[in-house]
């Protein structure tokens, strides 16, 4: 059992210095307060109490009364701010979030280039323009920023990110520690032939981040990309479930929501015949954050014939979810909800109904594969006879998010999980996800020259 005793580390001092505010607007009294409203909540609302304490220790009354102990460090309002961020980040579900951005001064730059991490260290991918002719070069090694070494800069943004699993809150850590409120940061690379180097570059406007270096998704409008590689493999990519548009925001019934759906759902048909003929399909998840449950099952209704269980889903019920959701089943006492399986082509909502693909079936999956992915991932592990999963473990994140408190007297909003979801075998899915049967670690070699080394190990895979 692993323990939360990384809680208790004070606020680091560069975090305060970037993120403070006007002081003294709440009170001790306050913040004192709204700690126990943030704890009684969870307690009260959050699906996974019991599982979390189990796996890694979280433990809601050692964590309160350490938090109270913090207060004495708490020097502003953006101080409480982080102090909170990191309370939710120890809860360890990558759903769960604290929403204090108007306590804590916005960082609206960021470093000149994304990172990755890879057997040699974290490199340097996906540079501005501005960092040409700089001597910096795709796939440096970052050895240190500002004269700190960069596990330095992970492990302290780790401490408010938000995730799962350890694989899932590095690599997010790696994404949320380019913010900066700074004009310019100094870093010290090492460039291939071993020998390092540092200069001072400008920051700029975030960069857009690909799910992994070298990985293009598909162009501006479409939901997915499909076509047949070179070897007679059919690859679809879906870097996301999400279907954001007007038509489903504006949807008030279930037919409205299935008719919204139908261009994305067009869009699968499309790719799927698109690779129909050929005799293996690598299926590109990496990046999809999640989205929308309908679309993941849609995906699996190609690969799976008749009722198939997708999930399995049971909702706790409390006073702050009973007054956003007014399910008719949900029970007016606090406590759980009955288990409900959900077996898509039985809904009211449409589901492919033509021949499924039945070849060879390999599965792209690495950290940020979370949410309505993660559900699908564990679907076709549990269901698919011949599926293979190739990369990094998935983000393990599964759990009916839901906008539950605001917090009295600092304003801010907490988020948490209010169902337990399982696989069609019964695993819990919340902090477990998919993992490879093809473990792969990228390297800086990989970055350099261009590679996708999970998309070689998929193919060398299907040909064994």
């Amino acid at each position: 059992m692993k323990s939360c005793h990384w809680l208790v580390v004070g606020l680091a001092c560069s975090t305060l210095s970037q993120s403070i505010l006007a002081q003294g607007k709440l009170s001790r009294m306050q913040m004192e307060a709204d700690l126990q409203q943030l704890f009684a909540v969870t307690r009260r609302t959050y699906a996974y109490v019991d599982e979390k304490k189990e796996q890694y220790g979280v433990d809601l009354d050692r964590m309160e009364a350490d938090a109270l102990k913090r207060l004495d460090k708490v020097q502003s309002d953006a101080d409480f701010g982080v102090l909170v961020k990191e309370i939710i980040a120890a809860l360890r579900d990558g759903h769960c979030e604290a929403s204090a951005d108007h306590l804590i001064a916005p960082r609206q730059r960021a470093w000149p280039f994304h990172l990755h991490s890879v057997k040699e260290g974290v490199v340097v991918t996906d540079m501005a323009p501005s960092v040409a002719g700089s001597g910096i070069e795709h796939g440096n090694v970052l050895k240190r920023v500002n004269g700190r070494p960069i596990e330095d800069w992970i492990n302290e943004a780790a401490r408010t990110v938000s995730a799962s699993t350890d694989g899932a809150r590095r690599r997010l850590a790696l994404k949320q520690m380019i913010s900066t409120a700074d004009e310019s940061v100094r870093v010290k690379i090492e460039h291939a032939n071993g020998t390092t180097a540092t200069f001072t570059v400008k920051t700029g406007p975030y960069l857009r981040l690909p799910a992994e270096p070298n990985l293009a998704d598909p162009p501006e409008g479409r939901f997915v990309a499909a076509h047949v590689l070179k070897r007679g493999v059919g690859y679809i990519r879906f870097p996301s479930f999400g279907w954001e548009t007007a038509e489903r925001h504006r949807a008030k019934t279930d037919a409205e929501m299935d008719a919204a759906a139908q261009p994305a759902r067009d869009q699968i048909d499309a790719a799927f015949a698109a690779v129909a003929a050929t005799k293996a399909l690598v299926l590109d998840l990496r990046g999809n954050r999640g989205g929308w449950d309908n679309l993941g099952a849609y995906v699996l209704s190609h690969l799976e014939p008749g009722d198939f269980r997708y999930y399995a889903t049971q909702t706790r019920s409390s006073p702050e979810l009973r007054a956003i959701d007014k399910f008719p089943w949900l029970p007016r006492d606090d406590g759980w909800a009955p288990k409900v399986d959900w077996i898509p082509r039985k809904t009211t909502f449409s589901f492919f109904q033509g021949k499924t693909y039945t070849g060879a079936l390999v599965v792209l999956i690495n950290e940020d594969v979370g949410s309505a992915a993660d559900c699908l991932a564990a679907a076709l592990a549990d269901l698919h006879p011949n599926v293979r999963f190739v990369g990094r473990p998935t983000h393990g994140a599964a759990g009916g998010p839901k906008d539950l408190a605001k917090l009295k007297h600092s304003g801010v909003g907490v988020r948490l999980c209010t169902m337990r979801v399982w696989t069609p075998k019964g695993r819990l899915i919340e902090g477990q996800g998919t993992r490879p049967d093809v473990p792969v670690q990228w390297t800086r070699e990989d970055v350099r020259k261009g590679r996708d080394p999970d998309l070689e190990a998929a193919l060398k895979d299907l040909s064994r």
